[in-house]
């Protein structure tokens, strides 16, 4: 982590969709970058004693933070990936499509509201619906 924060200058941004190399940037990123926003700065304080700030303001000032991150991450796949193809990448699913469910659908433990991001929604239903979901689900339940 520390060696991706320092070459792209202290905070690892999600690539955009464009160049050859984008399932393993975006891999990259969901590994780096969205599992800390939406798990360790948003959704694990929350509900996990273990894994929050002792000071509860402090706590929930991490929280609002990282409630923005979830927000702005969203964002960025509703806007930039999601605006006119179904999957992540283009037409077809591909791995990128599925590590990123899995760490979107953490927010589902803490119900978060996805009604802002339609296409967020609408890909990770389809993600959902796709062969060996479950399974895929019940083996990162059990990690996480």
């Amino acid at each position: 982590s520390s060696g991706i924060n320092a070459e792209y200058g202290g905070e690892f941004k999600i690539p955009r969709p464009t160049g050859g190399g984008q399932t393993h940037q975006l891999l990259s990123w969901a590994a780096e970058q969205l599992h800390w926003d939406i798990g360790f700065s948003y959704v694990y304080p929350q509900i996990y004693s273990e894994l929050s700030l002792p000071d509860q303001e402090e706590n929930d000032r991490m929280i609002e933070k990282g409630i923005a991150k979830v927000c702005n991450n969203l964002d960025i796949l509703e806007k930039e990936y999601l605006q006119n193809q179904e999957w992540l990448l283009g037409s077809e699913r591909t791995i990128a499509d599925t590590t990123v469910a899995c760490i979107i659908v953490v927010l589902e433990l803490v119900l978060f509201d996805f009604k802002m991001w339609p296409k967020v929604t609408g890909w990770l239903d389809r993600v959902k619906q796709t062969p060996h979901w479950e399974e895929t689900l019940k083996f990162h339940d059990d990690v996480v």
